[in-house]
């Protein structure tokens, strides 16, 4: 039995005027209505929620998602590790269904963090690693090992800025990267015949804030994630469809993406990776990967053609706790 996403739904914004709570209970009902579940049919609960940007209201506001009488589990590190824990709670015959939940009011960190940054601004960085330092390595090594040619990088990185407000005079028909937002999704148990999307694989590699390899590239824990996916997947052909990344820079952003490139899973050109604005398009916490998710929930769902998604969601400020998830689109028999 694989854990199915049935429904998913997402909002991000400025910094919202009655506060995250009424959001978290708007994607929540969303979802729901769209796996055609109720909140009395789900069994666990899991919570994406950091307690640097929420405090002590992380149990209050889990709570008002559903959490009351539930089993839950709060998983404040990444929406990667989330949604994995769901995935093996279902697998494991522990639920038949999961609600996924996760939020955070990162916009009031806009003014206070002057180097724009998407991960958690409280994090220590060894060595001194801000992340436009992270950056100019990150370009030094995609540059001088061929993966990406200076062209690939450069239209990448305005791709990228084109999905930001940059400050605030800019057109607010984009998202911010510091941003309000909660996302919601839904699983359930699907059997092997059932059309939808389902889980197909989920694998994490995580290192301390300083690697004892003394390494701070991405690459090496993509590639460590990845290869744990079962071995039935090595030679098949690839399908069509979406690789998205969150991570800290758009550097970081891109080495990730040409190391799921080269595993041959799914099938996309360069210039469609990260569709969804990754990481850079808006940051509202650890849980800003399940906004990512539910989008390409929603793309597998609407468009024939993607019959596959791989998702790596690099938490932390080097991007060195790694899930990597395999979606997968089952057809109508």
């Amino acid at each position: 039995m694989r854990a199915g996403i049935a429904g998913a739904a997402c909002r991000i914004g400025r910094q919202f005027a009655d506060g995250v709570e009424p959001v978290i209970r708007e994607v929540v009902r969303e979802a729901l209505d769209k796996s055609g579940l109720s909140l009395a049919d789900i069994d666990l609960v899991t919570t994406v929620a950091s307690d640097t940007l929420d405090g002590m209201m992380v149990p209050i506001r889990a709570e008002l998602a559903g959490a009351f009488g539930k089993t839950y589990l709060n998983a404040p590190s990444s929406a990667g590790h989330g949604l994995s824990a769901a995935a093996a709670a279902i697998e494991a015959g522990d639920a038949r269904t999961a609600l996924v939940v996760g939020w955070g009011a990162a916009s009031k960190l806009a003014e206070a963090d002057g180097r724009s940054n998407q991960f958690d601004p409280f994090y220590m960085r060894p060595l001194g690693a801000t992340p436009k330092v992270l950056a100019a390595l990150q370009k030094q090594i995609l540059t001088a090992s061929n993966t990406l040619s200076q062209n690939e990088i450069e239209a990448f990185r305005d791709r990228m800025a084109g999905l930001l407000w940059l400050d605030a005079g800019a057109d607010e028909a984009h998202p911010y990267r510091f941003c309000d937002g909660a996302a919601a999704l839904v699983l359930k148990r699907s059997s092997s015949e059932a059309p939808g999307v389902i889980v197909a694989e989920y694998s994490t590699a995580s290192r301390s804030h300083s690697p004892l390899d003394g390494s701070f590239d991405p690459a090496l824990w993509v590639s460590e994630a990845v290869q744990r996916f079962s071995k039935a997947r090595a030679g098949a052909a690839a399908p069509s469809g979406l690789i998205e990344v969150g991570g800290s820079t758009v550097e970081i952003e891109m080495r990730a993406i040409a190391t799921l490139l080269r595993t041959g899973l799914v099938r996309c050109g360069t210039d469609a990776a990260n569709s969804t604005g990754g990481g850079a398009m808006a940051w509202f916490g650890p849980a800003s990967g399940l906004r990512v998710l539910a989008e390409m929930w929603a793309l597998m769902s609407t468009e024939r053609d993607r019959d596959a998604a791989l998702f790596a969601d690099l938490a932390g400020p080097l991007g060195q706790h790694v899930t990597t998830v395999l979606l997968e689109r089952r057809s109508e028999a």
